[in-house]
């Protein structure tokens, strides 16, 4: 059953394929399904050919050779690095190891204290005090709907 590159998975798979493709990495099965996709979509075409003309322009530029021993003196000045902060001493390696943990436990407390939201706490129930205006109370001009009056005391 033919491949059917108008399905946006399948045309997702194909065009994941073509890099593989332009470099000539890609299993002669898969190749020529990719082809027979793109023969059938212009947008898979259109990536084919954008890949082959890459692959031609980076074949025609060469790359310059590593100097002899660059890898030799990076892990050399990498494991330096590392020397250098376990030959620290006592002092010096207690200062990092007790120094760091502290700065990132105030950083993460100030954070906490100045980024968290106060908290809306009502006020105690026993300093509220409610009455009740009942609607013989009411004026003519106002509605007839019972009213409720509260007065906090706020100490």
């Amino acid at each position: 059953m033919p491949e059917n590159a108008n399905n946006p998975e399948q045309r997702a798979a194909f065009l994941e394929d073509v890099a593989e493709f332009a470099a000539g990495r890609l299993s002669e099965e898969r190749g020529a399904a990719l082809l027979a996709a793109a023969r059938r979509d212009p947008v898979i075409m259109q990536a084919v050919r954008q890949e082959k003309a890459l692959e031609s322009l980076l074949d025609l530029y060469e790359f310059p050779e590593l100097p002899e021993g660059l890898e030799k003196r990076f892990w050399q000045r990498f494991h330096g690095e590392q020397v250098e902060i376990e030959s620290l001493g006592g002092r010096g390696r207690l200062w990092l190891k007790i120094v760091g943990p502290v700065a990132a436990a105030v950083i993460v407390a100030l954070g906490v204290i100045y980024f968290t939201p106060p908290s809306e706490t009502p006020p105690p129930v026993d300093s509220a005090h409610v009455d009740v205006i009942e609607p013989d109370e009411l004026s003519a001009d106002e509605p007839d709907i019972p009213l409720v009056a509260a007065e906090l005391d706020v100490a």
